[in-house]
Order: C-alpha cells, then structure tokens, then sequence
C-alpha cells in the first residue's frame, strides 16, 4: 500500500496528466496521455484491490 506521501505524488502526477490532456490539441500526445492515466488508475487499483 502506498504511504501518505507516495499517494500525495501519485495523486499530483495524475492530476497533471488529466489537465495536459485538457489543453491538448495533437491527438496522437492525447492518444499517449490517455494511455498515462488508464495505466497509472490501474496500478491503482492492483495496490487496493490486492490488499483487501
């Protein structure tokens, strides 16, 4: 599980990646951001669902 901390960068990665995504106008880089988010949501979700 992550700590305080790692969540706290985890979360602001995130963040940064969906407003890169919302000022993008080339689709391929929004194509790869896209593909950024649902990887990291992911990870996410193995860490919480692996510990419950």
């Amino acid at each position: 599980m992550l700590n305080r901390d790692e969540l706290f960068l985890f979360n602001r990665e995130l963040l940064f990646l969906v407003d890169q995504h919302s000022a993008c106008t080339d689709s391929s880089l929004k194509e790869m951001l896209v593909t950024q988010i649902v990887l990291m949501l992911a990870v996410l979700s193995q860490i919480y669902l692996s510990i419950s």
